[in-house]
């Protein structure tokens, strides 16, 4: 009924399928997020805006860094996320000073960890993330609020 009545109201075409999966909370979650990336590629698109151009590999003016946090029944999670490194309009920010406190992963999820960490040095960027959950009962809600989070 959404997608239906967002269709009639925008007067659009939408073409949803489903690839895989039997789970109806994780069916609906991806559509979802499937939806609003879409939406934010389409709104570029026509505002003109070319994500990969912006992007010169100069150092930006602003900071790009950020502090998040989520806490859920299940996980605590802390992230601090530093795109520019060493920058110095990324050092004087407070996102960079608490991403450079203690630093590294922590999920209790090794996987994850290393997965993590992978990412933060492949990509020259600076991550911490603090993370605790009810891993005793699985590592789903951990991951999950873990990249959401991120």
């Amino acid at each position: 009924p959404f997608f239906s009545a967002l269709v009639d109201a925008a007067g659009i075409e939408l073409d949803l399928r489903k690839c895989r999966g039997d789970n109806a909370h994780h069916i609906v979650e991806a559509t979802f997020k499937s939806f609003a990336r879409c939406l934010r590629a389409v709104m570029d698109q026509m505002e003109g805006f070319d994500a990969v151009a912006a992007h010169d590999g100069s150092k930006p003016e602003t900071p790009r860094a950020a502090v998040r946090a989520r806490s859920t029944k299940e996980t605590t999670i802390a992230v601090a996320l530093d795109l520019d490194p060493g920058s110095s309009s990324s050092s004087s920010s407070a996102a960079a000073g608490a991403a450079s406190s203690g630093g590294g992963v922590s999920t209790g999820i090794v996987t994850l960890d290393g997965l993590l960490g992978s990412i933060a040095s492949e990509g020259g960027v600076h991550l911490t993330v603090k993370a605790t959950g009810d891993l005793w009962i699985d590592d789903h809600h951990t991951t999950e609020d873990v990249a959401i989070t991120v």
